[in-house]
């Protein structure tokens, strides 16, 4: 084991492990808007199925995405990334129309997870910065006749 190899707190360690179970089921939420708007264009459709029951299929699917939203924003909040929990609030609000959901939600709601899983890489990376910058304050200085 490297006695330059820092380590994370306790608490760096649990937000790291929020921002993976955001993450996580950010990637759910990513597969069924693409499920539901596959379903809502008609890309499933070529079996014989009708054009209601697929938009029903695409409302379970955009059910089951705001249910995991809400679970994601109550989890995001509860660490302090209110901005986050903001934007899939929005997400769910998106999520909840019933009836004919016209395709720019669906690419309003890629663009909303898209720009929460860019958030959540800036702050992992922020968190994983920290733990490297203490590295920099306890090792001395490159040319120096410490250590």
């Amino acid at each position: 084991m490297s006695s330059h190899q820092p380590r994370l707190s306790a608490r760096a360690r649990a937000q790291l492990g929020v921002l993976q179970e955001a993450r996580h089921k950010l990637d759910r939420m990513r597969a069924l808007v693409e499920q539901a708007k596959a379903r809502k264009s008609g890309v499933f459709r070529h079996g014989g199925g009708s054009s209601s029951s697929a938009d029903r299929v695409a409302q379970t699917l955009l059910a089951q995405v705001g249910r995991t939203a809400l679970d994601v924003g109550k989890l995001l909040e509860e660490r302090g990334y209110k901005g986050l929990s903001e934007q899939l609030i929005e997400f769910q609000q998106l999520a909840r129309r019933k009836g004919n959901v016209p395709l720019s939600t669906y690419h309003r709601m890629r663009e909303i997870v898209n720009a929460v899983h860019g958030s959540i890489d800036v702050a992992e990376r922020e968190i994983n910065q920290e733990r490297w910058s203490q590295v920099d304050v306890e090792r001395p200085p490159e040319g120096s006749s410490e250590g």
